[in-house]
């Protein structure tokens, strides 16, 4: 509430005190980052964004992992939540196929 109300000092106090608390904690790094940039300390706020810029997703390593999946049915089938062992391979397969089927998103279907 307080980065929003552009009072930075208070901003800056709670989210170093999650930071303190929890120091991976994505928001902190986010808001840190720019609360340090708006007060003129420029050096934490590049520290803060890199340290963001290290642990937060690639958005590319969704498309990387489904499509090493897509290669690989019986890894696929094993990270799935839900899954049966035993039974005809056949059956399996074919679960897995309307997982994997080709779709916008997804083009490489089986």
């Amino acid at each position: 509430m307080y980065f929003l109300e552009r009072e930075y000092g208070q901003a800056r106090e709670q989210y170093e005190a999650l930071q303190s608390l929890d120091p991976y904690d994505l928001s902190a790094m986010r808001y840190l980052a720019a609360i340090y940039n708006k007060v003129g300390l420029g050096g934490k706020s590049t520290e803060q964004a890199a340290a963001l810029a290290d642990r937060q997703d690639d958005p590319a390593s969704a498309y990387l992992i489904q499509r090493f999946w897509t290669m690989n049915p019986s890894v696929a089938n094993e990270v799935s939540p839900a899954h049966v062992h035993g039974g005809a391979p056949e059956s399996r397969q074919i679960s897995l196929d309307k997982l994997l089927r080709t779709s916008a998103i997804w083009p490489f279907g089986q």
